[in-house]
């Protein structure tokens, strides 16, 4: 009888107990499970965002960080009262911690739940844009170093002390402007780097502060973008665009597997695209359109959340979602048999 070493070109792989394979797992793997004398394999992943717990407040424009099982929103806008409030999430539910030291909106926001980061942001009446920087350290807030551009409708990726914040606006609160510039951050203090190729705001940014694409976003005074661009530390270099414009979406993973969900053009949007370093591909929608939301861009592309934002046929000034949805990328196991 042929062997499966003479014929694969490699021996067979040795597990005990049932083992969950999470994305990226080696599709098409074989191996022998002693705990059930079966031979199995992983099978094709597949994506899939499901309902998670309502927070406590409804928002839109909050900050949101962390992961899957233990991230956290800041901050936002629920029509007419801009938000103070933080919560964190462990995969089930929203729990009220402390709030950041003032209300605003619209802040960049990156980092772990006990390390977390915000930066920039506004409030209108008075009209003020910000250049703070605050750090979440799991249970308090303390001020950090000032961006060097007061803004707001920004992005950041990385961590707490190594950020990168991308485009946003400048000026009073709700003007429609945008910048394309770009700092990172080394956990005291901000420096200006290259700026992106186009003034935009409401982009994705996924990735660290070394390694990140910068995703779609707005242009005035009416342009949505499905342009990405990637960053190596020092210059920013065109990649390839996304299958639908859009801004104000929700990211999570890194500059070589990422994902973008929701966002708007002339409506919210369900659409989430992944990306897998080299193009993007329509994965799963989500239950409901939503923009302007928050998610969990610590966690991988395989499982993240997104939270509030505002959905399809509410009053634009509502903005008063609580909703969650939950994004799980997992690879069913496989039993080999004989038909």
């Amino acid at each position: 009888m042929a062997k499966y070493k003479d014929i694969g070109g490699s021996a067979v792989g040795f597990r005990s107990g049932a083992e969950e394979y999470t994305y990226p797992s080696p599709e098409g793997e074989l191996y022998y499970n002693s705990s059930n004398g079966q031979f199995e394999f992983v099978g094709l992943g597949v994506g899939a965002w499901s309902t998670g717990g309502n927070t406590n407040v409804g928002r839109s424009q909050a900050g949101g960080f962390g992961t899957l099982t233990a991230g956290a929103i800041a901050g936002g806008f629920q029509s007419p009262t801009y938000r103070a409030e933080v919560e964190e999430y462990d995969g089930t539910s929203w729990t009220a911690v402390n709030a950041i030291p003032r209300v605003q909106r619209h802040m960049g926001s990156c980092g772990t739940q006990t390390a977390g980061l915000i930066s920039g942001g506004g409030i209108k009446n008075p009209n003020t844009t910000y250049a703070e920087s605050f750090h979440y350290d799991g249970t308090n807030w303390t001020e950090g170093g000032d961006m060097n551009v007061a803004k707001y409708n920004l992005e950041n990726a990385g961590t707490q002390t190594a950020a990168i914040s991308i485009a946003g606006q400048t000026g009073a609160p709700d003007n429609n402007t945008a910048v394309g510039t770009v700092e990172v951050y080394d956990g005291s203090s901000w420096t200006e780097v290259a700026d992106l190729s186009s003034s935009r705001r409401g982009v994705g940014a996924i990735g660290t502060s070394t390694a990140a694409i910068s995703a779609a976003g707005f242009t005035p005074p009416s342009a949505y973008s499905t342009n990405v661009e990637l960053w190596n530390g020092s210059s920013w270099s065109e990649v390839a665009e996304m299958n639908t414009s859009r801004a104000q979406s929700s990211v999570a993973g890194t500059s070589t597997a990422g994902l973008m969900c929701g966002g708007e053009t002339d409506d919210a949007q369900a659409l989430t695209e992944a990306w897998d370093g080299t193009a993007w591909t329509e994965v799963g929608d989500l239950s409901t359109g939503r923009s302007i939301v928050s998610g969990a861009n610590a966690g991988p592309s395989s499982a993240t959340w997104l939270q509030g934002g505002y959905i399809s046929g509410q009053s634009p000034n509502a903005y008063t979602t609580v909703l969650t949805e939950e994004w799980e990328f997992v690879h069913a196991i496989k039993t080999v048999t004989t038909s």
